[in-house]
Parts: structure tokens; C-alpha cells; sequence
């Protein structure tokens, strides 16, 4: 529910936009803090539904890219992207490893 809330509203809100194109640049930060903001609502309740820690390792990287989308200067990128890269190996280990064996012994 929440999540149909929150795609109303950003059509809502960036609706508008449609018939001024030139303003999609102007006001691009703000959408795309909006589609991270949506895109952690989908992660949460995935999250909730499946505790994992491959979904708690997808929130935290949702959250880094927003923070890497949204950076107002290049300095402090660098770290960002390593964390993120990191999660995604990890993530990718803890598929392949340990949900493979839940999996086999379920």
C-alpha cells in the first residue's frame, strides 16, 4: 500500500514535468532521490517478507548508490564505489555458496 502511495505521489509530483522537458535537468536531483526513495520502499518490504541477508546486503547497496547518484562533487566517490563493488562480490559469494546449499538441503 504504501509503495502505490509512494508511485502516486512521485507521478504526482514530477507529472508535470512531461510538458517541460528542460526542467527534467534542472530538477534531476530530486527525482532521482525520489526513485532511490521508491526503489528502498521495494527493497524494505522484500526485506520483510524474505529476511535474507542477501536482501539486508541489497538495502545497504541501494543506499550507497543513492549516495553515489546523488554525490555533489567527485571527491568521496572513490570510496563509495569499492563498498559497493565489495557488496555485490559478497552478495554474489553468499548466492553461489550458502543460499545453493539451503536450497540442496531443503
Amino acid at each position: 500500500m504504501t509503495l502505490a502511495v509512494g508511485i502516486v505521489a512521485f507521478f504526482a509530483h514530477w507529472g508535470g514535468l512531461i510538458y517541460h522537458p528542460e526542467q527534467i535537468l534542472m530538477n534531476l536531483r530530486g527525482i532521482l532521490d525520489d526513485i532511490f526513495t521508491l526503489a528502498l520502499l521495494v527493497e524494505m518490504r522484500d526485506l520483510f517478507r524474505h529476511l535474507s541477508p542477501t536482501r539486508l546486503l541489497d538495502i545497504v547497496a541501494t543506499v550507497l548508490a543513492r549516495q553515489l547518484a546523488l554525490a555533489h562533487s567527485v571527491e568521496g566517490v572513490l570510496p563509495v564505489a569499492i563498498a559497493i563493488s565489495l557488496i555485490v562480490l559478497v552478495r554474489g559469494i553468499w548466492t553461489r555458496f550458502f543460499e545453493k546449499a539451503e536450497i540442496e538441503e531443503g
